[in-house]
């Protein structure tokens, strides 16, 4: 979070130069858009007194109109032009022809495309070739050139807050090179660091700063330098160099401000250098110390990360809460997001669905831009299905796929959605959102598109869908933790919706372990037998009874093994089956019967004397 909040605290603490040395005001500065407005709203008032009559009042309206126009870089032409010809206008009604003529000449030459130019060359031509009676010409004065500081800093301004680094830089140095003594130098100074910072070029930033550090003869411009450089040396992870750097000492007291922000800095500092109850107590100073500053929603951060540490979910989430508001109020829209989707966050893990959905739909509706919109969606379905609410969940998920469909989030969210149409009843959309999930081209969600369409089949009893799905997720992925169970699933597909299938014998081969195989195996063996194919019957039964020796079916595998026989001809086996079925189960139901089948068994098989023995045994006594 430090690397985001870096450049957003820059132009956010550091004020643009101004004339002279001044004393710091928190952040309430008069904006350029409420001197233009001013000016305009001046230059309004002065054209209806002049149109009604009133033209000492109008002269002296249209003057403050031109003075506000010194608190902005670019006026507006068309209002500036305005005030200029008529004040030239007015000056030349009462014989001020050297006033008249030199903004006419203002007038003509800046701002030539307005229409006030064309009848400013005209009164231009009627003004008396001698001077005027040298009247004040001060209102000129309102309009600076280049040669003054106040125009230099303008542009400088101008350019800031345009974003056109490059040239707001050179600016700089131009200033500097011209009027290196100007109060404001220093200052200038500081701005050019937080450019080279905006863009990019720490080294820059760090040599420049680290000067005025050390050597700026104005207090505040080294503070505001000490804030800075610190900013610079946490984001290069040098906590070491932040903690020498700033001083310690407790924001709740009478210190410069700008030291107190460095304190958030070493704060993080000293969370960086594992010690978080130290650092968490700076924070708490500074933040309790109502310093205004965007570093104070960084601090508020930082101490929601504490007590979420220290299991204070309720305390972390107010904190949370309240970085949110702050960084707001400072612009600072990057920082609020993450707060406010953390804090959302927050309710999830504490299990506030229904507040968690409401949060997170507020963040993507407050921040449509942000990259982190489609994990606000995605967390907001989640929240939504563990309330139940599938249809609500359905409309985030769709959301997300539909206007962010390459996030990262994209493949589960539609995994998502199939599982809700699952749940819904609605099989077809589940099956074409798993097909989605397939073709986002990665790897895992072309198997989980496998195994999910796969389940809708199942799930619906379109067992022959299923196989080939099951089959291929098998075949792909060998080493998967769900190996065993999707061969049940595959085995449970063909026994009920295929049996005729041949690949059925071979996926019997194939996964021998599974219980299903048992049935399968045992279901095969009586049907053949109950069918009279006693040969294939006896090839089931006798698999069937050696694999699965504790089965509920082992005696019965056995007495209908030795019957099988016996019908093929093979006394021999026969026998054999009955004994070991007599041997293992004496208590069984069909014993009795068994017991007279193995004497038989013994006759048809020529073993005369065992047969007399088992026909002994079964006799009444």
């Amino acid at each position: 979070m430090k690397h985001l909040l870096l450049a957003a605290l820059l132009f956010a603490a550091t004020p643009a130069p101004a004339a002279g040395k001044r004393k710091e005001q928190e952040p309430e500065p008069k904006s350029e858009s409420f001197s233009s407005m001013q000016m305009e709203a001046q230059a309004i008032m002065g054209e209806l007194k002049y149109q009604h009559g009133n033209l000492s009042g109008a002269e002296g309206t249209f003057r403050d109109s031109l003075n506000d126009s010194r608190n902005i870089a670019a006026p507006t032409s068309p209002v500036v032009a305005l005030d200029l010809y008529r004040t030239a206008e007015l000056a030349a009604r009462r014989g001020d022809y050297e006033t008249a003529r030199q903004r006419l000449d203002i007038l003509t030459s800046r701002y030539a495309e307005s229409e006030y130019a064309a009848r400013g060359r005209n009164l231009m031509k009627m003004l008396p070739k001698t001077k005027g009676s040298g009247a004040s010409s001060s209102a000129v004065h309102a309009v600076v050139t280049a040669n003054q500081p106040e125009f230099l800093l303008g542009r400088i301004q101008a350019m800031v807050n345009a974003r056109r680094d490059d040239e707001a830089l050179d600016l700089c140095r131009d200033f500097l090179t011209r009027l290196p003594t100007r109060p404001e130098a220093q200052e200038v100074r500081l701005l050019g660091a937080a450019l080279y910072l905006r863009m990019g070029d720490a080294k820059s930033a760090e040599r420049t700063l680290r000067f005025l550090a050390d050597r700026a003869s104005d207090a505040e411009v080294r503070a505001k330098a000490i804030h800075l450089l610190a900013a610079v040396e946490l984001s290069q992870g040098r906590n070491d160099e932040v903690v020498a750097l700033v001083p310690d000492v407790d924001s709740r007291r009478s210190f410069s401000t700008w030291i107190s922000r460095a304190q958030v800095w070493r704060a993080a500092a000293e969370a960086g250098l594992g010690k978080l109850d130290l650092a968490a107590e700076r924070d708490r100073r500074f933040v309790d110390a109502q310093v205004s500053s965007p570093a104070r929603a960084y601090a508020l951060s930082e101490l929601a990360k504490d007590l979420d540490r220290r299991g204070d979910e309720a305390g972390a989430q107010k904190r949370l809460d309240d970085a949110a508001d702050e960084a707001r109020r400072w612009g600072m829209e990057d920082l609020a997001a993450g707060a406010e989707l953390s804090s959302a966050h927050s309710l999830y893990k504490r299990q506030r669905f229904a507040e968690a959905a409401a949060a997170y739909a507020a963040f993507a509706r407050r921040h449509p831009s942000s990259a982190q919109k489609a994990q606000a969606l995605f967390q907001q379905g989640l929240a939504l299905k563990r309330l139940g609410r599938r249809e609500q969940a359905v409309a985030a998920f769709s959301e997300l796929v539909e206007k962010i469909p390459q996030s990262v989030y994209a493949p589960d969210a539609h995994l998502q959605l199939g599982q809700l149409y699952t749940e819904l009843g609605a099989s077809d959309k589940a099956v074409a959102a798993y097909d989605h999930m397939a073709q986002s081209g990665e790897k895992r969600g072309r198997r989980e598109s496998l195994l999910m369409t796969a389940q809708v089949h199942y799930n619906a009893k379109r067992f022959k869908q299923a196989i080939p799905l099951y089959s291929k997720f098998l075949e792909e992925n060998p080493s998967d933790a769900r190996r065993s169970e999707v061969e049940d699933l595959l085995l449970t597909s063909y026994w009920l919706g295929d049996r005729a299938n041949p690949d059925l014998l071979k996926a019997v081969e194939r996964y021998p372990k599974h219980p299903i195989v048992a049935h399968v195996r045992w279901e095969l063996g009586a049907q053949a037998y109950k069918a009279g194919d006693y040969a294939s019957a006896a090839g089931w039964l006798e698999r069937f009874a050696a694999d699965y020796p504790k089965s509920a079916h082992a005696a019965d595998s056995l007495f209908y093994l030795a019957e099988a026989r016996l019908s093929t001809g093979d006394a021999a086996a026969a026998a054999r089956a009955y004994q070991a079925m007599l041997v293992r189960f004496p208590k069984a139901l069909q014993a009795a019967q068994a017991r007279m089948r193995l004497a038989a068994a013994l006759d048809q098989s020529g073993a005369y004397a065992a047969a007399a023995a088992a026909y002994a045994a079964v006799a009444p006594h």
